[in-house]
């Protein structure tokens, strides 16, 4: 059964991002994957859905691709489609 989903319309800053995400969670696609200050594409992450113990290990993915960028696939590089 598919859900609905919602966007956010800007792009949160890295700090904000940062405090959300589940520590080791976060993917980051490069122009040139070999050069770490080559230009981001595109990143994903994890963050969890609440606090509470009943939603323990339920989690929401973040996908953000540079509006440039958009349409060549990277969203779903970073799916792992």
């Amino acid at each position: 059964m598919c859900g609905n989903a919602n966007f956010e319309l800007k792009l949160p800053l890295p700090e904000v991002w940062l405090k959300k995400c589940i520590l080791g969670s976060a993917l980051v696609v490069r122009e040139d994957h070999s050069k770490k200050t080559a230009p981001i594409l595109g990143w994903g992450s994890l963050s969890s859905v609440s606090n509470r113990e009943v939603y323990w290990g339920v989690v929401e993915d973040s996908i953000y691709v540079d509006p440039e960028y958009q349409g060549m696939g990277i969203g779903n590089l970073l799916l792992g489609n």
